[in-house]
This record gives C-alpha cells, structure tokens and sequence, in this order.
C-alpha cells in the first residue's frame, strides 16, 4: 500500500513522501495513531549521527496505532488490534510496517495516546528499574526532561530516601519537584557539585542519573557520585 513517510534527506533537510509499504509474512501493517518525537531524531535532524548512517533516512521509532493486516505467519495480532511500537520502523508515517516480535499491545482501557508513549516510557522506567538503588538512597538526577521526570516518579516509589534534580530550565524543575524531587538546582544559580555535597554530608549520592547527554552533567554526576556508588548513563 502506498503511505506518507517523513524522511530526512540532509541536515535540516526533512520531507513528506509518498512510499510503497510491502507486507511480509512476519510483519504487522499498523495505521498510527500519533508518534513521538525523540531526542534522538533531533540529533539526526541536526545532522548528529553515527558514523555509518546512510542518508535518506525515515525518521520515527516511537508510537503506537491499530493493526490494519498482519502476515500470514503473524498469529498474535488480527486487524482493530491496540499495539504500541519499539524499534526503527518509520513512525512518522500514516502507516507503518514492523515486524510483530517489534510490537505490544495496548492494556485494555488505556488511552492511545499514552499507549504510544510506551517506547519513552518503557526505555525510561527500566533504566531506572536498573539503577540497583536500594532502600534509603538518595539520588541526583542531572537532566529533567521526559524521561528523567519518569525516571524521579520510578526512582521515589523503589524507596529513594532523597532525590535531587539537576536542570538549566526552572520550569522543569518545579515540575520535578511536584514529580517527587526534594531538592532542586540550577547550574546558572550554584555551583552543582558543592551543593551535592553538602547535602550529602561530603560523601555524595549513592546513585547518579545522567539523563541530559551533555558534557557539563556528565562530569557533574561522577563528581557528586559517592565511593562505590551506582552511576545510571541513560542520555
């Protein structure tokens, strides 16, 4: 069948065209229902890949839509299907192919929309499942955006004694702070690593979060990290 896809054809350079979509046996069609934005196709968009990338390039690999036809070896999915997507397969598209080991399906009653943010916020709350935090640590997350938001709602349910939230935005970090953050800081305002430590009585947090993909945070959350503490690389 014939779809829109956006594709990126250079820096800065990203079209909407029309593609011929082929079904295999193995792959489920899906019509999308709304796509993510990552942080990722930005970079891409920017002209920020690895090395290797061949351009044109079809953006999207979040989001989620409604099988429309499955492949005659697909037995898990049938067409009205709720699915949620995971991995690079065009999102950004009217419709897109995927093969079904690729897909989810959408717990009954939950709103599409959220259901297509499945991919953030799955990549999110196992990064942060992961963080081998134990029962009274406290935590500084450098970076509060949509995934170190998820990742501070995570983080305070496994039992975070204290969680700090590191963030050049104030906006952010009130909303950090209404996330469960209990201390929030702003570089532009104080020096990060001196305010880490002397909340921490000069030892440091137990479990560091880089969530921001910077050099600046990435140097922050290793200075502020204590002996033998878990340091978390989401970004």
């Amino acid at each position: 069948m014939l779809t829109r896809s956006a594709i990126l054809k250079a820096p800065g350079r990203l079209e909407l065209v029309e593609r011929r979509l082929e079904l295999r046996e193995d792959e489920v069609l899906v019509k999308t229902h709304i796509a993510g934005v990552c942080g990722s196709d930005k970079m891409y968009f920017e002209g920020k890949y690895p090395p290797g990338t061949k351009l044109p390039f079809y953006l999207g690999h979040e989001g989620g839509g409604t099988v429309a036809e499955v492949g005659s070896r697909v037995s898990g999915y049938m067409p009205g299907d709720k699915v949620i997507c995971f991995g690079w397969h065009n999102t950004f598209a009217d419709y897109f192919v995927a093969p079904a080991i690729s897909l989810q399906p959408v717990p009954d009653g939950m709103d599409m929309t959220m259901a297509s943010l499945g991919e953030p916020l799955g990549c999110a709350m196992f990064s942060a499942m992961q963080s081998g935090l134990t029962l009274g640590d406290r935590v500084a997350v450098f970076g509060t955006g949509f995934a170190g938001l998820v990742m501070i709602q995570c983080l305070k349910k496994m039992g975070a004694s204290r969680i700090i939230a590191v963030d050049l935005i104030d906006g952010r970090l009130e909303m950090a702070g209404k996330m469960g953050a209990d201390v929030l800081i702003n570089p532009e305002k104080v020096d990060v690593v001196s305010a880490i430590m002397d909340g921490t009585e000069g030892k440091g947090v137990e479990v560091a979060v880089e969530a921001a993909g910077a050099e600046d945070t990435m140097n922050w959350a290793t200075a502020s990290l204590r002996h033998n503490g878990k340091l978390v690389l989401y970004s």
